[in-house]
């Protein structure tokens, strides 16, 4: 009987781990447009994307994002930085984390690099994809035309006085150039739901229950 209990509570504490890691959502797309060109990244150039996450939006955990690359990488890969947006300046301002890097996949002409992080974000809020290259190796950031062909809930909207597109000379990038609307680095984001509080106190009670029941066969045993 008690072996039942405790598996019984195990399927709950599964399924209320599945409520909590939904299936990533696509929210920012620019990455299927034909590209007119690219932006060279190193360690004294950066580029920025911009997209925004408006206000009501339950989906916004932040997972992963899958970067475009004109030029194939070698061995070093590419730093991948999340900033959120300075709304007085239109820049990335402060770092929120650096992405890690995850997986690489190609769709001609492009080498797609994935980089994940779990990170909830604000609604109402701005935020900047940063990458930057190394002293040895330079990258090739596929660019799109504009904001007609992306597609997705975080992107931004023209005119709302937010650069789409930033550039930074020396390291730090702490000099940023901004571009308005007529240019967009190619990259797709993806985020879950942030789970209801519900969802935690389920979890919580579920293994607090599972704890208790094997420390009572335990007793019997």
């Amino acid at each position: 009987m008690a072996r039942k209990l405790v598996t019984t509570l195990l399927l709950g504490a599964m399924m209320a781990l599945g409520v909590a890691s939904a299936q990533a959502t696509v929210k920012f797309d620019s990455g299927p447009q034909t590209a007119p060109g690219s932006t060279q990244v190193t360690d004294q150039y950066f580029a920025g994307q911009y997209f925004f996450v408006p206000s009501g939006e339950t989906e916004r955990t932040f997972t992963d994002v899958q970067l475009y690359l004109n030029a194939a990488v070698s061995g070093t890969m590419p730093t991948v930085k999340l900033y959120s947006g300075d709304t007085s300046a239109n820049v990335p301002t402060n770092l929120i984390t650096t992405l890690s890097y995850s997986s690489k996949s190609s769709i001609s002409p492009y080498d797609i690099y994935t980089y994940n992080a779990n990170v909830t974000l604000t609604a109402n809020t701005g935020y900047w994809i940063v990458m930057n290259g190394t002293s040895t190796e330079t990258f090739q950031w596929a660019r799109t035309g504009d904001l007609a062909g992306v597609t997705g809930a975080w992107k931004p909207t023209t005119g709302t006085g937010f650069y789409n597109s930033a550039f930074a000379n020396g390291a730090g990038a702490t000099q940023w150039d901004t571009q308005y609307d007529n240019r967009l680095f190619k990259m797709t984001v993806n985020a879950t739901a942030v789970p209801e509080p519900s969802t935690y106190v389920l979890l919580t009670l579920a293994l607090g229950a599972v704890g208790f029941a094997r420390r009572k066969m335990n007793r019997k045993a």
